[in-house]
């Protein structure tokens, strides 16, 4: 039986560009909402951050994430957390935006998730309450009332609305590869057992 290729991972959730606003993932606990539209397995996070003035994207040094499942609209279980060392995530700055402005990506090990709405968390340092690294803010996107970032300055689990023009929202990406719907996975079924009729029949003379 031939092995099926593999599939090629893509933008699961896009909640880009970034705007030059940023709210400190060194000083506060952030997490910000995404939705997925298919069942899918996350392997990679893209982020765009802010770092102060005189600075440089490798401020930013020790990544922790968690992703948590939707709970009425704010964090409920945890499903997965880490952190990532330094040495493991790529970072791009971004001066074409603004001199303090960069963007950050790495991989995760693979999570899958179901068709639904999830909670990303992201703090610089080695765990999600380290305050000890340079200051660095989690980029802003423009604002959107329905879907509003949560936040928490005393070291405990984004409860709190971010209610500022500007910051409310968050930029990044969710990467992965998703799984086909059922109806999909028939198809290519049907298609396979023609090809494997056809590869039978004798060749004619």
């Amino acid at each position: 039986m031939a092995l099926m290729p593999a599939r090629a991972s893509t933008v699961l959730f896009d909640q880009t560009p970034t705007n030059t606003n940023g709210f400190s993932i060194t000083e506060f606990r952030l997490a910000d909402d995404f939705t997925l539209s298919n069942q899918s397995t996350v392997t990679d996070l893209f982020f765009d951050y802010t770092f102060s003035e005189g600075g440089s994207p490798s401020d930013l040094g020790a990544v922790t994430f968690a992703i948590y499942t939707n709970k009425d609209g704010a964090l409920g279980t945890v499903l997965e957390s880490a952190t990532m060392a330094s040495g493991s995530v790529t970072r791009t700055g971004q001066s074409a935006l603004c001199p303090t402005c960069a963007s950050a990506t790495f991989s995760i090990a693979p999570l899958p998730l179901g068709r639904g709405t999830y909670w990303l968390e992201l703090h610089n340092g080695t765990s999600l309450s380290d305050s000890s690294g340079f200051e660095i803010g989690w980029g802003a996107v423009n604002d959107n009332a329905d879907l509003i970032a949560r936040y928490n300055g005393s070291g405990m689990t984004p409860d709190t609305p971010v209610d500022s023009s500007g910051f409310n929202q968050y930029a990044f990406q969710v990467i992965g590869t998703t799984v086909p719907e059922p109806g999909t996975l028939a198809l290519l079924a049907v298609g396979l057992s023609i090809l494997a009729i056809k590869a039978r029949r004798p060749s004619d003379r």
